[in-house]
Formats: C-alpha cells, structure tokens, sequence
C-alpha cells in the first residue's frame, strides 16, 4: 500500500469520514493536525505526509469548482512553527561513532547484509528513502 493511500486509510478517513469535502473548513484542519500531534503522537514528518495528501485533495476540489478556496493552505503552518521551537539540533555520526556502528553491523548475524548499504548511505549522507528510490 502506498504511503499516500495508507496515510488516508489511517488517519484522514477515520477523522473526516461523516464530514463532506466541502464542511471541512481551516480551522477543522488546524484542529486534526493538533489532534495528530498531541492524541497520536505523530511526528513531524508523519503530519506533514498527512497534510500533503489533504492539499492536494483540496487543490483538486477548488480547480475542479467544487470548493471555492484551498482551506488546507497554511493549515499545517501552525504545526510547523510550534516543531521548529521544540526541533533538536541534530548532528552527524562522529568517526568513533560511525566506527562503533559498522564493527557492530559486521559481526551481528541478522545485520551483516545491511554493511553495504550502511556504509552508502554514511558516505553519501543520503536518507534510506531517498537510497532506495536511486534508479540507473
């Protein structure tokens, strides 16, 4: 299953189910994403996969008429601000760290395959996500 149809399965169809497309206001939107952050204790990222499915389904409604306006449009923006108050800095593996890692990943049983790609990712600073999407 997709991230996007997962993301709406999980979260956006349970909250918005007995409301149509065109009830849902700003402020109902504002309202799921505190929801999401402080009852589901979703991160960040989760919220904002969140958000950019319900966007682009507004977007859609108001190109298609059937809404006059994007309520989703600065809905996450309050999330956002209050993350980056409370967002640690966060700071690379340091060389004893990164050696730590791999001599604990090379003589783990399960682990030992995961070495090559580890040592990419480490070297090129690249997410697993972005890694893994990497085509010739």
């Amino acid at each position: 299953m997709g991230q996007y149809l997962k993301a709406y399965k999980n979260h956006i169809m349970p909250y918005f189910e007995r409301k149509k497309l065109t009830d849902i206001k700003h402020s109902d939107l504002r309202r799921f994403y505190r929801y999401l952050r402080d009852e589901k204790q979703l991160g960040e990222d989760s919220i904002h996969q969140i958000h950019t499915v319900i966007h682009q389904v507004f977007d859609l409604a108001a190109k298609d008429d059937i809404i006059a306006s994007n309520p989703a449009d600065k809905a996450y923006a309050e999330i956002q601000k209050q993350a980056a108050r409370k967002n640690k800095h966060r700071s690379a593996l340091t060389v004893a760290e990164q050696s730590e890692f791999f001599r604990y990943i090379s003589n783990h049983p399960k682990f030992y395959r995961w070495e090559p790609l580890c040592t990419f990712l480490v070297a090129t600073g690249l997410r697993a996500g972005e890694a893994t999407g990497l085509q010739w």
